[in-house]
Formats: C-alpha cells, structure tokens, sequence
C-alpha cells in the first residue's frame, strides 16, 4: 500500500475537490481529511481516536490550507519541523491569498510548496511529477508519539 496523504482544509468541499483531482490525475494514494490544525496534531502524535494503527499511518504528503482553524498552516509547520520524525514529509501549502509575505515565510519555515486556490489540474499534475517518489512512497504505520 503506498503512503497516505494528509489534507488539511476547512472547507470540505474543497478537500473533496482535491481528493478527486488527485484521483482523476492517478494518484491511488489513500488520503486523510482533517477540517482544523488540532486535529492533524492528535493524528501525527495518534492520540486517542487515531491510535488504530491498522487505519492511520505516516503520511508522506500534506496539503496544509493557510487559514485553518484551531492551529493554521504556519503553527502546524513550525510544530511539524521541529520533530526529526517528520523530515521527510512534504509539505505543500494552499492558499487564495496572494499575500507574498505569507508565501514566503511559508517556504521560510520549511514549506516544500505552495499551491494557489482555486486549485487547477495544471499545478496538481506539477507537483505530482516534482515529488514522485514521495507518492510511491510505502506506508508506513504512525507510532504513539510522545510530545
């Protein structure tokens, strides 16, 4: 089984939009969708709700929406890279701000990418081919971190 990918966004149609362009683009990667910072946090650690090991697993990829509730993009990036354990996920930031600061302090703080919304094929179909090998990536289980 290849590796999952997290969606982070609070806005469930939106999730569902890039879910099914990755699908449509043949990406067969198993996804997780999350609606607020918070909750990606007690995923990542596996807390209590996401400590079944045969349904969550180290995500090789995140799409982290900048203005999610509860911890946004750039709270979760800081807690994200602060932690060896996840150095090799890429993080990919979608935003419909064209606020250069925001963008640049994303890539700043250890962001892989940054995607423009309303997301187009165009750039998913980009992304896919410069991270190839994080797709085919194998799953790996999460282990209960303590943080």
């Amino acid at each position: 089984m290849k590796a999952t990918i997290l969606i982070a966004d609070s806005d469930k149609s939106e999730s569902s939009q890039l879910q099914l362009m990755l699908a449509r683009l043949g990406v067969k990667n198993g996804s997780q969708v999350m609606g607020d910072g918070e909750t990606v946090v007690d995923y990542l650690r596996g807390n209590e709700g996401f400590d079944d090991k045969t349904l969550t697993s180290m995500p090789a990829i995140m799409f982290l929406d900048f203005q999610l509730p509860k911890a946004n993009a750039f709270q979760l990036l800081e807690w994200i890279r602060e932690r060896e354990v996840f150095n090799h996920v890429v993080l990919i930031g979608t935003t419909s701000s064209e606020d250069v600061a925001h963008i640049n302090r994303f890539f700043e703080m250890g962001g892989n990418y940054c995607l423009m919304k309303p997301l187009r094929n165009a750039d998913l179909v980009n992304i896919i081919n410069l991270f190839r090998g994080y797709w085919d990536m194998p799953q790996v289980a999460i282990l209960p971190f303590q943080y």
